[in-house]
């Protein structure tokens, strides 16, 4: 609880006054032309900053952290207009006009990463004649030619502070952002200059231990075979990792790899979505942004009268579960998300595509799978009938925190077996899986677990609007009225600096994170 919040208004008046300095340097490279004489030609290279929503805080109250996450945040575009690669760090500079000088009562937070109070941060050089002190917030960033990023800054009063605090009251804190930029010779790999992130040591465990992963073919680690060594545990409850993926978007354009995680066990079975019998004949509508089962493992859904963030509140109430509205009683007290987990999930862009017209669902491998979901397909192709009436608009990505599988990760997280190995079952048409010519696959694949459960992407078809994949009992991956009740395992990514604290990702010392 905010302390004494109730009782006596703060009387400080905190100006937070962010702006931005550009900035542009002239690179001179020297060329060499047989044996003319040697020149130097200045070549370009111009880095631009633009901002907007300022953040201006008066008479304020300290707050918690979840509600300093919701402020409107302070955003800057950090832009490089050139064919050349820069390397930039964001810094905080404190201005001389401070009167608050304590960095232990200001927090910061920057895109979706951990809140921490200023003091915290790396004490850097100061760039302002005006500024008595900088903090280094973000560091070893690059731009490669021509690229852009955007990044959201939110300040608030720790929630420790109250009106007893000795040099709070009527104080007043100004800063500004500064970004200083250099020239770089090319683009490091990740995992250069993030080796303690978890990804990082995931994909650096790969490189040895080829028994519990593997890469795709596309560049991401996965775990995979039937009991991998990937248990996470948060608070008790536990999850595990599906494995590393490139280049996932935060739904700002920052791209960065990132851990994905499902939970270890279901959560229950309730319907991805359901309708009224006149939509669809009541069979739901095939479309994660608007889906209940979205809504219902989502925060911001308080107001759903069914369903809606029962999962992400950890609360009880009643959730949609069979055709035409049908409900059921629902209760997440004991296995709702823990509040460290909420802590440590980041939005991200997930893929919605579906199958479209061209791919028969019953004909698909892992890899088209993989393609398909990040395509431009989206899970209605017919324009009418009884069962494809709704006029809710498709769209092949979503940005949220918490999803579900997609039928390629339970395709590449099997190993194979003696019988057939793991190159044939990625080459074997998912919907075949239960055949018992290639039972290693399902058998050695730690996704599998005997029952229906649900992924989040769409299955299109002819006549029909409301059909979703799902990974089956026996093993296949085939599709389903949206309204069934399916097995619901979330799904979330990890904000890019989390990294393993302890354990060994087994199930009796899963790993901890911090």
């Amino acid at each position: 609880m905010i302390k004494n919040k109730n009782v006596a208004k703060l009387l400080l008046i905190v100006g937070i006054l962010c702006s931005i300095l550009g900035v542009s340097y002239a690179l001179f490279i020297k060329n060499l032309s047989g044996s003319n004489n040697n020149s130097l030609t200045a070549t370009c290279f111009n880095v631009t900053f633009t901002d907007q929503n300022n953040i201006g805080l008066t008479n304020t109250y300290p707050l918690l952290d979840e509600e300093g996450k919701k402020l409107k945040p302070y955003e800057f575009t950090v832009t490089n207009n050139c064919d050349t690669i820069v390397k930039y760090d964001i810094n905080l500079e404190v201005l001389n006009t401070s009167t608050l000088t304590n960095m232990d009562y200001i927090k910061l937070m920057l895109d979706d990463g951990a809140p921490a109070l200023v003091s915290r941060y790396d004490v850097t050089t100061k760039t302002l004649s005006n500024a008595s002190s900088a903090y280094k917030i973000k560091s070893d960033l690059y731009l490669d030619a021509k690229e852009s990023k955007t990044y959201k800054l939110r300040l608030w009063l720790d929630e420790n502070v109250t009106t007893e605090t000795e040099g709070v009251q009527n104080k007043s804190f100004a800063s500004k952002i500064t970004v200083n930029a250099s020239y770089a010779k090319e683009l490091p790999e990740y995992c250069d200059l993030h080796s303690d992130t978890m990804a990082c040591q995931v994909t650096t465990l790969a490189k040895t231990d080829t028994t519990n992963l593997a890469v795709d073919d596309y560049g991401n680690t996965r775990y995979i075979g039937a009991n991998p060594n990937n248990y996470v545990s948060f608070d008790g409850d536990i999850w595990r990792i599906i494995g590393v993926m490139k280049n996932v978007d935060d739904g700002s354009g920052n791209k960065e790899d990132r851990v994905k995680i499902i939970r270890s066990t279901s959560i229950g079975n309730y319907s991805w979505d359901t309708s009224e019998s006149s939509i669809n004949g009541g069979f739901g509508v095939n479309e994660w942004s608007q889906a209940d089962l979205m809504k219902l493992l989502n925060p911001g859904y308080e107001s759903e009268s069914v369903g809606g963030s029962l999962y992400w509140n950890n609360q009880s109430g009643t959730c949609y579960s069979g055709s035409s509205n049908s409900t059921t009683n629902c209760n997440f007290t004991s296995t709702g998300i823990k509040e460290k987990l909420k802590n440590m999930l980041g939005n991200a862009v997930w893929n919605t595509g579906s199958n479209g017209s061209s791919y028969s669902y019953d004909n698909i491998k892992t890899a088209k799978f993989y393609e398909l979901e990040r395509g431009s397909n989206t899970g209605k192709i017919c324009s009418s009938g009884n069962y494809c009436n709704d006029v809710v608009e498709r769209t092949t990505t979503w940005t949220g925190k918490v999803g579900l599988m997609y039928p390629s990760d339970y395709g590449y997280a099997t190993s194979g077996g003696n019988t057939t190995d793991r190159a044939t079952c990625l080459n074997t048409n998912l919907y075949g899986w239960d055949s018992s010519n290639v039972s290693d696959c399902k058998n050695n694949d730690w996704l599998f677990n005997s029952n229906y459960q649900w992924t989040i992407s769409p299955v299109a078809f002819s006549s029909l609007a409301y059909p979703v994949f799902f990974v089956s009992s026996g093993g296949i991956v085939s599709g389903s009225g949206a309204s069934s009740n399916g097995g619901v395992r979330p799904v979330g990514y990890l904000l890019s600096n989390v990294k393993i604290s302890g354990g060994e990702g087994t199930s009796e010392s899963p790993f901890t994170l911090l």
